[in-house]
């Protein structure tokens, strides 16, 4: 396993093509046995989460303008906001 790399910061979350909110994020990408894995966290509020997970076809901009497609996990922390697992499609 490789060192992981860690992304994190203040992004936008887009659901079905349309800005859906700034939500702060974290990324971490790593290595197992010659496969890249990603798995993080998103912050937003309950809504816009609840929206976003229900909905398909979710990216998310970071902070440096790339966009990856993503999925919204389970909840983490209920509250205001919230934080729900990550799960990124593809790569960064």
């Amino acid at each position: 396993m490789t060192d992981p790399t860690r992304f994190r910061g203040t992004g936008t979350l887009f659901v079905k093509g349309a800005e859906e909110s700034p939500v702060e994020y974290e990324i971490t990408l790593f290595e197992v046995d010659t496969i890249m894995r990603a798995e993080g966290w998103v912050e937003a509020g309950p809504a816009v989460l609840t929206y976003a997970q229900s909905a398909s076809g979710a990216q998310l901009r970071l902070s440096d303008g790339r966009v990856v497609d993503v999925s919204i996990g389970g909840f983490i922390v209920k509250g205001s906001p919230s934080r729900a697992e990550l799960i990124v499609h593809g790569g960064l």
